[in-house]
């Protein structure tokens, strides 16, 4: 088997040896050794001197001739060479590729690295969005989407969902935008026209918003006359004036939290719009006592606050929102059970947890709790006066404040619901005053 070190060496023994025999018969077998040694090392450098020639180039093509190492260094420069021309010829049909994907595509497609500078646009994007390829190429891309929550999009560097915000070239269109994180240091901005179902959304929301409005005023009526007939009436007609006053009453609740669900989705993109500073642990502390009440001594309860952290943010929806789930620990478990409410910092997110060990919830059912009216128990829910709407209300208004609202059960291990509020929205408590962290 050829070895091109071992090659090497015998080159330059056989070159030390010649000059030992040269200077052994002119008298001097110590000056010819010398003599061989540094013809050796004079030929390596001279051949490392040409090989750094030819690697230099910007091309590699055939090697000059040569053996021992300096051949196999040849033969992988040019392996490498050659491997590199094919990953490159592979890259650039890949990217050709992308960018054909793109271009055909209707949705816009902005191509950012670490610094969101844009590296390549599609024609959607010039379309949508008015970015010009030339120009607006290598610059900051909010520099060119020039609104607020853009921007807080980009600074909060959370991009599991997307956010809406209008055209730059024209406020009647409605975008989605969405930025996906790909390779080591790339980004993705995915921008799509959602006017049409933006406006269908909205004639929806206005068509629930403006018949629940009208349905309220003739319910008071017949709410109104059926309490006073039922104060009036002492026979047997009472239970069914009772039963139709029950039923009224529900009716109205449904049509006041339509319309406080209505209300909700109407502000979602104006949400940073009235959020003030809320303390916490007395807003929490309230809910609490107002839950104790209503459980009557059947709940065995465990709160732990931190009272320094607070938020900014709409008090009344708060309320709202922790107040029911926590009257939904006491409706939904039976008596003697536990429950645990949270209120703490925890990686960054302030966190309000409600958790019981009641009859858990199986799993079909978690992912549709949020639904509009949607019930695992009709019979049960309905007896206890439910809508069906109130942890939609709550996901709404959790998302009104820029957090997540996470469900997790086990049937005969008990429920967690979890309110997660993102740091911008925290506030530390220092005396006198509110301090904004974020």
């Amino acid at each position: 088997m050829y070895n091109p070190w071992l090659s090497e060496l015998v080159r330059t023994l056989f070159l030390v040896l010649a000059g030992w025999l040269v200077g052994t018969l002119l008298g001097n077998g110590h000056f010819g050794i010398t003599v061989g040694i540094i013809t050796a090392l004079a030929r390596l450098y001279y051949r490392i001197f040409i090989f750094y020639q030819w690697f230099t180039r910007n091309r590699l093509d055939n090697s000059p001739q040569d053996s021992g190492i300096m051949e196999n260094l040849f033969h992988r420069g040019l392996y490498l060479q050659n491997r590199f021309d094919n990953q490159k010829k592979s890259m650039e049909r890949i990217i050709r590729r992308f960018q054909e994907s793109a271009r055909a595509m209707p949705d816009a497609v902005i191509v950012l690295n670490q610094r969101n500078e844009t590296l390549w646009i599609n024609k959607a994007a010039r379309k949508l969005m008015g970015l010009k390829r030339k120009k607006d190429l290598h610059q900051i891309i909010s520099n060119l989407i020039r609104h607020p929550e853009f921007t807080r999009y980009l600074a909060h560097n959370d991009f599991k969902y997307p956010i809406e915000l209008p055209s730059p070239i024209n406020k009647r269109t409605r975008l989605q935008a969405q930025i996906i994180p790909y390779g080591r240091d790339s980004r993705l901005l995915i921008v799509r026209d959602i006017t049409q179902i933006h406006n269908l959304e909205k004639m929806r929301r206005d068509l629930i918003a403006n018949a629940s409005h009208e349905l309220r005023t003739p319910l008071t009526v017949i709410t109104g006359y059926l309490e006073a007939l039922h104060d009036m009436t002492e026979n047997e007609t009472k239970e069914i004036i009772s039963t139709m006053l029950k039923q009224a009453q529900r009716m109205e609740s449904i049509i006041n939290d339509t319309l406080l669900l209505a209300r909700l989705e109407s502000l979602q993109n104006h949400k940073e719009h009235g959020r003030k500073p809320v303390i916490m642990d007395k807003l929490i502390a309230m809910i609490c006592e107002d839950a104790k009440t209503v459980s009557g001594g059947r709940h065995h309860f465990k709160i732990d606050i931190d009272p320094y952290i607070n938020l900014s943010g709409n008090e009344s929806e708060l309320h709202s929102a922790l107040a029911n789930l926590v009257q939904n620990a006491v409706h939904h478990t039976p008596a003697g059970s536990n429950i645990h409410i949270t209120w703490a910092a925890k990686k960054g997110k302030a966190e309000f947890t409600v958790e019981d060990n009641g009859e858990g919830i199986a799993a079909e059912h978690l992912c549709r709790l949020t639904e509009r009216f949607y019930r695992m128990d009709t019979g049960r829910s309905r007896e206890q006066g439910g809508t069906g709407l109130g942890l939609t209300i709550v996901e709404q208004i959790i998302k009104h404040h820029d957090g997540q609202l996470h469900i997790e059960s086990q049937v005969g291990q008990g429920t967690r619901f979890i309110c997660e509020f993102p740091p911008h929205l925290i506030l530390n408590q220092t005396a006198p005053q509110l301090k904004a962290v974020g």
